[in-house]
């Protein structure tokens, strides 16, 4: 198979004397090490290498300058930012840590687009003021903030045009002013291979190499995509074609022509990562038979699924390269150490929150470390659960160890300061080298001890707030630019690599997995302080350009390729509705003639796993805090707690271990459906006891950008750290789903349907009545929704999760056990309650709005527990009573131990 590099390499050969008198500028390194292979393949006689240059580095050969540290420029913009800002209006370092990365990707882009800095901010300020100057007092500092960027801004590169070292951007400009010269003293020939969107920078230095007569460029791009319009793949390259000077006179030709040609292409579903990753193995042996020459190429447009693909491959796949480079972060050891400073931020005084000590104990790694003396960990779980308190001293844990253990003694040592952590660390790893359990993890610690020394001697050289927050942030930024290398060659057959890896690489087979919409492409990338308004106006990258960029990546994985494999994940998950790339549909909506296209899914693998068997008896202290929550009272989701399982019930509300996660500061899910729940409430509130129309709604869907955005701001303001890159993916998720929710019902009151909304977030108590104990038992909960649907009441709950019509039907209350009851059980208690208390002789029906499956819109309580009736009625109240009685009865008997159930 010849690939663009080999057709490009033969290119360069004939066109110089010799090749060491040529530089070859390309994307990325791995391009740069397969052109130089595919030379050495074509010459017959030893010769003298052409030089090769990333962009980035040929940008730095040209400004003489070096890129910054990027934790050294946020520790020197914040010195920046306190000296030209009011002490009273300056966040503290970590406030500052939130946003400030994003303003200083504005700055780097603002250079690198070459933009007219001092235009730009006076058109910013106008903007801002435009859009606050009928707002309240509260966003005075807004503007304040944006008439005080262009001092940040002039400041840093004052600062920074002192060093050698810089942001890419700066360098850019650099490069720009250097370039003149550069031109008129090198005679060398050069060659731009396999280029696509280029910054303004980049534009100029690729168009001022052409007129000089010393640059060819070569474009990686089959002609079918610069003939359609359609596709935005080509959007780039059609553009620079069309627009350049040098190509109005000399008409570009060296397109392939292979994309039209016959492939085999198979996109398939599957319902998690293990499945996929499973069939990527089964793939390559079976390509690896058709074509035992050909070299396939895996790609995964998610990285995080290395290590479980590679795990997918069969004894027979002997020989592979994985050119991308492990991240440390996917490592268990990352996780451990990070869950060290999780500990010790969320300490107070001298005391450790329990729950943090049971996941460092329950690591891996630790199992891993302690699997020849298991019994102190043992002992340690057992006193934390016995314990029964969130916290625990210092004091008590040593009490417990009892210097049985170094290793437990470092990681539980009480760190006064920051630095005192890092010290441990060192110590740490000094430990675990000791120990002669043979672990793919120790392979890990040297990474791990040159990236804390280089932490510490930051710390040592930078006036840096103890915190442990920030040493967080800082261990972070250290893990980001470590990266562990695989050994391998270009040669072997398989090659496991990232998406940006892939540029400018041909191979016959190509496996490419986690193309899902919201990981391929990745949803709003442009994060940034200016509107898109704005970009748009100084020609700076939005949304659009983003798209572009994915779809070029996509379709030139697919240009040379004849075997072809594109894998997605079909279930839901916390940040994507399972919902395939939209580059697979447009694979199947617009198939070509030759290519053979085949769309299937794969189902789940079920394997058994090891069950809780403890056994908790009772006593009157545990009854004594059931009394207490009945009084409180007891929500829909404690009670289903407790059908599904017991012990987990005692877990979670006897003993308050909650399954809470503060490590990575990731949106739970409770906090998204709380979002959409509130959004949902807030769009519709000023139209309660009204009949929808279509003014109404929608005047409510062009709310709904208001609406979240000030919700988001109410839950960053008690989560900063949620202000981060996935969650914004989230946000924006959210934001999809509200809309489609809205539409659907708008088309239902287009269509004649009559909506009432009569309740919202309707919060309830209720005793139990009937059942007759010496205490009370009260139930409480929030009903979202009760309206009358063309004239009938309906008890509504929202679910922002994927729920299907099948997932309401049961035939016996026993089912409610089950783990994906939870909603249902929900639905019942609340109509159930509604009957009793608000709606007691009017007809009602239950159900519920799942806002990611709004073709099935209302699905309702029908046909339950052999009760033919599609209404809340007393046959239904009768037989729920019978199934609550049974509940607590059995809850608040001494006699019966929480089990199993």
């Amino acid at each position: 198979m010849k690939t663009f590099l080999d057709e490009v390499s033969k290119r360069i050969i004939d066109r110089v004397d010799s090749t060491g008198d040529c530089i070859i500028i390309l994307p990325n390194n791995r391009s740069k090490l397969y052109i130089l292979n595919s030379i050495s393949k074509i010459i017959s006689k030893p010769i003298i290498s052409p030089q090769t240059f990333t962009i980035s580095e040929f940008i730095t050969e040209l400004s003489d300058s070096s890129e910054a540290d990027k934790l050294r420029l946020i520790f020197d913009f914040y010195d920046i930012y306190k000296s030209n800002t009011p002490e009273s209006e300056t966040d503290n370092f970590e406030n500052f840590l939130i946003w400030a990365p994003t303003l200083l990707s504005d700055f780097n882009k603002l250079d690198s687009y070459l933009v007219n800095t001092e235009i730009f901010f006076k058109d910013l300020i106008s903007y801002h003021e435009l859009t606050f100057w009928d707002q309240k007092i509260r966003f005075k500092f807004n503007l304040n903030f944006w008439e005080r960027l262009p001092k940040y801004y002039k400041a840093l590169k004052k600062k920074l045009s002192l060093s050698k070292f810089k942001y890419k951007g700066l360098i850019y400009r650099e490069a720009i002013n250097s370039l003149p010269i550069y031109i008129e003293s090198i005679k060398k020939k050069h060659f731009f291979v396999g280029f696509n969107a280029l910054n303004n920078a980049e534009i100029i230095i690729f168009q001022e190499f052409l007129e000089s007569g010393l640059a060819e460029i070569y474009w990686d791009i089959d002609k079918f995509f610069i003939n359609n319009q359609y596709y935005l793949n080509g959007h780039f390259i059609r553009k620079y074609l069309k627009d350049w000077n040098h190509y109005k006179r000399n008409k570009y030709k060296f397109f392939c022509d292979t994309f039209s040609s016959s492939k085999n292409i198979e996109i398939v579903g599957f319902p998690d990562e293990i499945s996929q990753s499973k069939y990527v193995g089964q793939k390559i042996s079976e390509y690896h038979k058709i074509s035992k020459s050909g070299k396939t190429a895996i790609i995964l447009a998610d990285e995080s699924l290395l290590i479980p693909v590679l795990s997918g491959f069969s004894n027979e796949i002997k020989k592979f390269n994985v050119t991308m480079g492990y991240n440390l972060k996917l490592s268990p050891l990352y996780s451990f150490f990070n869950l060290i400073i999780d500990l010790h931020e969320e300490s107070k005084d001298s005391y450790l929150n329990c729950y943090n000590i049971l996941k460092i104990l329950n690591h891996g790694f630790i199992k891993e470390l302690f699997k020849k003396n298991q019994t102190i960990i043992k002992n340690f779980v057992d006193v934390l659960k016995n314990h029964n308190m969130e916290y625990i001293s210092f004091a008590e844990i040593k009490k417990i160890i009892k210097g049985k253990s170094k290793i437990l003694d470092l990681i539980f040592k009480k760190n006064i300061v920051t630095i005192d952590l890092i010290n441990n660390f060192f110590k740490m790893i000094s430990e675990f080298k000791k120990n002669q359990i043979v672990s793919n993890q120790f392979l890990f610690l040297p990474y791990f001890h040159d990236l804390f020394k280089s932490l510490k001697i930051t710390y040592d050289s930078q006036k840096i707030v103890d915190s442990f927050k920030i040493l967080r942030y800082c261990f972070d930024q250290f893990v980001e630019e470590k990266k562990v290398d695989f050994s391998g060659s270009l040669d072997d057959n398989v090659q496991v690599m990232g998406i940006l890896e892939s540029r400018n690489l041909d191979f016959e087979n190509v496996i490419v997995t986690g193309l899902n919409e919201g990981i391929f492409p990745k949803l709003n990338q442009n994060y940034s302080f200016f509107s898109n308004q704005i970009r748009k106006e100084f020609n700076l990258p939005v949304d659009f350009d983003n798209d572009a960029i994915y779809s070029y990546h996509f379709y030139h994985l697919l240009q040379r390729s004849k075997n072809i494999s594109l894998l997605y994940i079909n279930q839901v998950s916390s940040l994507s509705s399972g919902e395939k790339s939209r580059f697979l549909y447009q694979i199947e909506y617009d198939k070509l003639k030759k290519h053979n296209l085949k769309s299937f899914t794969k189902s789940l693998e079920v394997f058994p796993f090891a069950q809780d068997e403890r056994v908790i008896e009772k006593n009157q202290s545990i009854l004594n805090q059931l009394k207490l929550i009945s009084s409180k009272g007891f929500s829909a989701t404690s009670i289903h707690e407790y059908l599904k399982n017991q012990i987990g019930f005692y877990d979670k509300r006897i003993l308050k271990i909650d399954d809470k996660n503060n490590m990575n500061f990731s949106v739970s899910d409770l906090d998204k459906g709380t979002l959409i729940h509130k959004c949902l409430e807030d769009l519709y509130r000023p139209y309660l006891m009204k009949i929808l129309n279509l003014n109404h709604i929608d005047k409510i869907i062009s709310s709904v950008e208001k609406i979240l955005n000030k919700n988001i701001k109410n839950l960053i303001n008690l989560k900063p750290d949620l202000l981060k890159g996935s969650n914004l993916l989230l946000f924006e998720n959210i934001k999809v789903i509200i809309k489609g929710y809205l539409n659907f019902e708008r088309e239902l009151i287009k269509k004649g349907h009559e909506i009432k909304i009569i309740e919202l977030e309707n919060f309830f108590e209720f005793k139990l009545n009937f059942l007759k104990y010496d205490f009370p038992i009260k139930i409480i909960g929030v009903i979202d929704r009760v309206d009358l649907f063309d004239g009938e009441i309906r008890i509504i709950d929202y679910k922002s999760g994927l729920v299907e019509k099948k997932d309401l039907i049961f035939k016996d209350f026993l089912e409610l056990k089950n783990e994906k009851s939870a909603p249902l059980f929900q639905l019942l208690l609340y109509a159930y309650i509604s009957k009793k208390k608000l709606y007691k002789s009017k007809k009602i029906i239950g159900g519920i709005i799942s806002l990611r499956n709004t073709k099935n819109y209302f699905l309702k309580l029908e046909n339950y527990v052999n009760i033919n009736s599609n209404y809340v009625d007393e046959k239904f109240v009768s037989s729920f009573e019978i199934f609550l009685k049974k509940i607590f009865d059995e809850l608040f008997d001494i006699t019966k131990p929480f089990t199993l159930n």
